[in-house]
């Protein structure tokens, strides 16, 4: 075998382990790579924004939260692993301040938030289950 054969295969073969140690450490769940290979992706640049500022959540979204036992954080969490929907009607980003439709993993359910994107802070203005009602006498 030749030297040049021999770097061939050594410099492919190391490639592509590579390839795969990278592969693998991006799909696991404590991320230990800090992914920031899709972050240029426009659902997670407005869910960097929305998490770089302030949150708050509205009285009638407290008193929703509260009824379907949920807390600030959770919800915090959900829209970090949620996903932004742009084509949907109460999306809006023509307008001061954006509002964004995102809908959130939260207690093995589907949850929807309304959050409001403003410079310094985000307001989340609407919150509740994505496929059924619960009636929780909040206005």
């Amino acid at each position: 075998m030749t030297r040049k054969r021999r770097f061939i295969i050594f410099f492919t073969s190391a490639g592509l382990t590579s390839l795969v140690i990278v592969y693998s450490l991006m799909k696991r769940e404590d991320d230990p790579l800090n992914n920031n290979a899709v972050s240029w992706l426009p659902g997670n640049r407005v869910k960097s924004a929305i998490m770089e500022s302030k949150i708050s959540l509205s009285d009638s979204v407290q008193c929703i939260a509260t009824c379907h036992n949920t807390s600030k954080i959770q919800i915090t969490k959900g829209i970090h692993d949620g996903d932004v929907e742009f084509n949907h009607d109460r999306t809006n980003v023509h307008k001061a301040p954006k509002t964004y439709y995102i809908e959130i993993p939260l207690n093995n359910k589907e949850y929807f938030v309304v959050v409001d994107v403003r410079t310094s802070s985000t307001v989340v203005t609407d919150f509740g289950l994505l496929d059924e009602k619960k009636d929780c006498n909040c206005k």
